[in-house]
Order: C-alpha cells, then structure tokens, then sequence
C-alpha cells in the first residue's frame, strides 16, 4: 500500500510491504514490486526487496506424504521440530480430525534420532482411498499454540486401476 494515491514531481512516498511466508521454513525471500508513474520517460519502476526470514518455530516438513501405501497395514513417517524455540518449547499433543491418523511425540527422538522427535502413523483400519488431513500439533509456546502439519497419502487395495477415475 502507497502513502498517497499520488506524489508530486521531486516528492517522496511511502510503500508498505508484508511477507507471507507461511510456516514450516525460514531464509532468504523476495519480493518483487511494480511502481506505475505519470513520468512519460519512466511509465513503470519495479523494486525488489529481499529480507532473512527467522523461524520461531515450526516442523521440518509441514507436508507428511505418505504416497501410496498399502491398506491394513501401519505407516510410518517421522518429522522434527525446528525453529530458534524449539529447545524451549513442549510440544503437548496433538489433534487430529481422522481417527485412523495419530502422532506420538518424543522430544529425543525415536530410535536415537533427534530428527525424529514426531511419529506420525497411519492406522491399519484407515479406509481406501486418497485423503489430505491437517493435523495440529500443540505446544506450550507463548504465542504459537499450534503446528498445522499436512498429511497426505493414498491408501490402496489388493487391486489398483490406473489411472485414477
């Protein structure tokens, strides 16, 4: 958004940006701006404005995709906490709109592995067929009661038909 809807010749003005950057992910982002002018040499000027995005806190994959697993059986997928409060935050539960889906949490991680402080298992009884569900993860932080974590998949048969119909 612009100070004023117009500048005089030789003023000055004011843009207001924001950054959307989503959760899961900190680093490097870009953003790319067209100014439109009444100056008949220069009708545009495109700015590019760069900024370090820092992570509070968030889960290394946002997106659990379990592709195509076979149903009756249990699946596995790991994740980690990420983010500079990580160390300082508890995660505390979890909630899950489909029953067939459950997260266990383990702050040392699972088998050893610190980067797999998050199981996130498909029950044997979840039904045939695709499904995306987002699953919240609770924490104690101050100010980010949740995690969204998607979790993606389909679940098949003894028999496939290709492609989808």
């Amino acid at each position: 958004m612009a100070s004023a809807k117009e500048i005089p010749p030789g003023g000055e003005g004011k843009i207001d940006i924001t950054f959307k950057t989503g959760s899961g992910s900190g680093g490097k982002r870009e953003k790319h701006i067209t100014v439109t002018t009444n100056d008949p040499e220069k009708k545009t000027v495109s700015l590019t404005v760069t900024t370090e995005v820092v992570e509070t806190l968030g889960i290394t994959r946002i997106r659990i995709n379990f592709n195509q697993v076979k149903r009756g059986q249990e699946h596995v997928r790991f994740a980690s906490v990420s983010g500079e409060d990580k160390d300082a935050t508890k995660l505390t539960g979890f909630e899950s709109p489909n029953p067939n889906i459950k997260v266990e949490i383990n702050p040392k991680g699972f088998d050893g592995d610190k980067d797999q402080q998050l199981k996130i298992i498909l029950m044997p009884t979840m039904k045939t067929g695709r499904f995306f569900e987002r699953v919240k993860i609770l924490t104690n932080h101050k100010t980010i009661k949740d995690i969204q974590l998607n979790v993606i998949g389909s679940i098949v048969g003894d028999v496939t038909v290709a492609p989808n119909q």
